[in-house]
C-alpha cells in the first residue's frame, strides 16, 4: 500500500483501495488523522464514536460501494464531525471503538512517540560533517536477516577511496586520481586538508 506514495495518478482523483471508503486522510480541529473503514461493522462503529448515527442509517451510505459513490459530500460530513475534536482525541475514541487510525504527525513528533522509542525506531548515527543526527529506523523486523540503520548517509566523495580500494585500486593511483581532478575528495577530506 506504501508503494502507491511514490506513485502520481495523472487526472485521476486520488483515493483510497477500491471498494473501501472512508479509507484515508480527514481534517480534525487541529491536524489529519487517517481512517480506514474496510468493513461496514468499522463503518458502524465510526458513525458511532463521532456521534453521526444517522450516516450509518442513511440509505446511501449502506455499503463500501454506496460510501465511495458519495466520497465527496460524505468526506465533508465527516470532517464537519471530525472538526469538533483534536486528531490526538479522535486516535483515542476512534482506538476504543474499534476503528482502525492513526494520527499524521510530523517528524519530531514521530521521533518522540513512545512506541517509536520501544521499537528503536528512531536510533542516532555519526555524520562526519553534522555530528550526531536521529533517523527513522527499519519498520520491519526479520528474525533472520534483521535490519538497522548503520550509518549516515556519506558526503560527497567519502567512499571512494574505499570503493576503489576494493575493487582493486592502491593508494597511489587513487592519489594520482584525485590529482587529475577524475575523482573527488570528500567536503570532509577537503576541509581538515585545508585546516592543517
Amino acid at each position: 500500500i506504501q508503494a502507491a506514495s511514490f506513485a502520481q495518478a495523472v487526472d485521476v482523483e486520488a483515493e483510497g483501495p477500491i471498494g473501501s471508503f472512508p479509507y484515508g486522510l480527514f481534517e480534525t480541529k487541529d491536524g489529519l488523522i487517517c481512517i480506514t473503514c474496510l468493513t461496514n461493522l468499522m463503518w458502524e462503529n465510526l458513525c458511532d464514536a463521532i456521534g453521526g448515527r444517522e450516516l450509518a442509517e442513511h440509505p446511501d451510505y449502506q455499503s463500501n460501494p454506496d460510501r465511495g459513490d458519495h466520497k465527496v459530500e460524505l468526506t465533508e460530513k465527516l470532517e464537519a464531525y471530525l472538526a469538533k475534536k483534536t486528531t490526538a482525541e479522535w486516535e483515542e475514541l476512534l482506538t476504543e471503538a474499534k476503528v482502525p487510525c492513526g494520527a499524521v504527525k510530523t517528524a519530531l513528533e514521530f521521533f518522540d512517540d513512545p512506541q517509536v522509542e520501544a521499537m528503536e525506531m528512531n536510533p542516532v548515527v555519526e555524520h562526519s560533517k553534522i555530528g550526531p543526527i536521529r533517523l527513522g529506523g527499519v519498520p520491519f523486523n526479520f528474525g533472520k536477516t534483521p535490519g538497522a540503520i548503520q550509518r549516515a548517509a556519506p558526503v560527497l566523495g567519502e567512499h571512494t577511496g574505499a570503493i576503489l580500494e576494493e575493487i582493486g585500486y592502491d593508494t597511489a593511483r587513487i592519489e594520482e586520481l584525485k590529482v587529475q581532478g577524475v575523482i573527488a575528495q570528500s567536503i570532509a577530506q577537503s576541509e581538515s586538508v585545508v585546516s592543517q
